[in-house]
């Protein structure tokens, strides 16, 4: 039978789980040796079909999250961009009309990994991020920014770093020994 469990930080605890599938929440936040350890860990078995891991986050801030810069930079950065053609599912994206128009979703195939990465302007794509009612919210936020810090001075201590806006859904898949494939 498949078991779906909540585990702490325990890399210990955790190894040799042999996993299908584990689902990461808020990678920008994965900062200390344990957390490293823990994602070793919990890689995706090469001993079972379509093991996968599942990363929703957001970026968090630069210089942070060493991990999560280095899957950017493997999949975005080093990665391909996928055209609509290529993924395979037009009309997905406003901002990709054409065939030959690019998606927020990239692939790197050597390394088994896809995802969706989207930020700036088109990576609000639910009406509540959209018009009045983000504009609202994003002076509630910087009122809460201010209030944390004090004044408008972002090198007030727990304000310095700065922020990489935008909202950021990857997949990283890793399958057996059949390799790597989009559906």
């Amino acid at each position: 039978g498949t078991t779906i469990k909540a585990v702490a930080t325990d890399y210990k605890g955790e190894a040799g789980g042999n996993p299908i599938l584990t689902s990461w929440t808020e990678l920008w936040g994965y900062t200390q040796s344990a957390d490293l350890k823990m994602w070793a860990e919990m890689a995706p078995s090469p001993t079972r079909l379509n093991s996968i891991r599942f990363i929703d986050t957001y970026s968090g801030y630069e210089g942070e999250s060493e991990l999560l810069w280095n899957l950017y930079d493997n999949v975005v950065l080093q990665g391909h961009q996928l055209s609509v053609e290529e993924f395979g599912a037009g009309g997905c994206f406003e901002e990709a009309p054409n065939p030959d128009s690019l998606t927020p979703c990239y692939e790197n195939r050597p390394a088994g990994i896809f995802a969706y990465w989207d930020s700036g302007e088109q990576a609000r794509r639910m009406p509540w991020q959209r018009g009045v009612a983000f504009e609202s919210y994003l002076r509630e936020e910087e009122a809460s920014r201010l209030d944390r810090c004090g004044h408008d001075q972002l090198a007030h201590a727990g304000c310095s770093r700065r922020h990489r806006r935008g909202l950021i859904l990857s997949l990283s898949v890793a399958s057996g020994a059949d390799g790597y494939s989009l559906p």
